[in-house]
C-alpha cells in the first residue's frame, strides 16, 4: 500500500531536480529582480505588506478564505458519508467518486466558462462577492446536509466547494493587474504564501472541532459555523478597506490621465 507513495515521492524529487539543473530561466532579462539580496530575509516580506495597502487588504481576503478553504478539505468527505450514512466499501467508494467529479467539473465549467463571462460584467469587487457566496454556500449546505441528509445537499456542497476556487484567480488577477512589473513575483508570492501558512494550521483546527462532537448531535455543524463566520470577514474586507483603495488607486489613475492597470505607463501611483 505505501509503494505508490514512495513512486510519488521519487518523482517529485526526480522533477525537482530537473527544474533546478536542467529548466532554463525564461523570463527575460530586463523582468528580472537584479538586487538578489532585497527579499531573502523573510521577516522582511512584512515590510512590503505594511508599505502597499493594495496588497496589505489583498492578503488578508485570501487569509480569511482560505483558512476555511483548507480547513475543509480533510473532514468534507468523512462528514458526507456519514450524514449520508455510508458504511460499506462500496457504496463509500462510488459516493467519494461522484462528489470529486462534481468538484473537477464545476471547477473547470467555472474557471474555463463562468470566469471570462463574468469577468466582462462585473467590476473585480463584484468578482470577489461570487467567489465569497460560493465559499458562504458551501458552509451552508454542510449545515444542511445534518438535517437534510441527502445526496443532492452533498453534491450541491461540492459543487460550491468547486466554485469558491474562484477566488484563486479573481484576486491574483485583480492584484496583478495594479502592481507594477518589478513586484509582481512578490505581489503573488505574498497572495499564495498567506493560503500555505493556512494550510499547516487549518486542517488540525478544523479537524479538531470536527471530533469534538458526536455526529449525531447538531453540534456536528460547529465547524462550519467557525468556518462561515471567518469567511464573513471577507466580505466586510472586500466591501470595505479593499474597495476603498481599489477605487482611490483608479481614480488617482485616471485622474492623472492613465489607464488603472500598472505597466501601462511609467510611473504607477503608489497606494500609502
Amino acid at each position: 500500500l505505501k509503494s505508490p507513495f514512495y513512486v510519488f515521492t521519487v518523482i517529485m524529487l526526480l522533477n525537482l531536480l530537473w527544474l533546478i539543473f536542467v529548466v532554463e530561466e525564461t523570463l527575460p532579462p530586463h523582468k528580472r529582480v537584479q538586487e538578489k539580496l532585497k527579499y531573502e530575509n523573510p521577516f522582511r516580506i512584512f515590510v512590503e505588506i505594511k508599505n502597499n495597502k493594495l496588497l496589505a487588504w489583498f492578503s488578508a481576503v485570501v487569509l480569511v478564505t482560505a483558512i476555511p478553504e483548507a480547513g475543509m478539505n480533510d473532514i468534507m468527505t468523512n462528514y458526507c458519508n456519514e450524514q449520508l450514512g455510508l458504511c460499506d466499501d462500496a457504496g463509500t467508494t462510488t459516493k467519494d467518486a461522484m462528489f470529486t467529479g462534481t468538484l473537477g467539473a464545476v471547477m473547470l465549467v467555472s474557471q474555463l466558462g463562468l470566469m471570462p463571462l463574468m469577468a466582462r460584467c462585473l467590476s473585480d469587487t463584484g468578482l470577489l462577492m461570487v467567489g465569497l457566496l460560493t465559499l458562504q454556500s458551501m458552509m451552508f449546505l454542510a449545515a444542511l446536509l445534518y438535517f437534510m441528509p441527502n445526496i443532492v445537499v452533498a453534491l450541491g456542497i461540492w459543487a460550491s466547494y468547486g466554485g469558491a476556487f474562484l477566488l484563486s484567480p479573481i484576486v491574483d488577477g485583480s492584484l496583478s493587474k495594479r502592481l507594477k512589473d518589478e513586484d509582481q513575483g512578490v505581489g503573488i508570492g505574498v497572495i499564495h504564501s498567506m493560503k500555505g501558512v493556512t494550510i499547516c494550521f487549518a486542517p488540525y483546527m478544523f479537524g479538531g472541532l470536527y471530533k469534538l462532537f458526536d455526529k449525531d448531535q447538531w453540534y456536528v455543524i460547529t465547524p462550519f459555523i467557525v468556518g462561515s463566520v471567518i469567511a464573513l470577514c471577507g466580505f466586510l474586507i472586500a466591501l470595505g478597506p479593499l474597495r476603498r483603495t481599489i477605487e482611490k488607486y483608479d481614480e488617482e489613475k485616471l485622474r492623472c490621465g492613465k489607464v488603472p492597470v500598472a505597466g501601462v505607463d511609467d510611473t504607477p501611483i503608489p497606494i500609502n
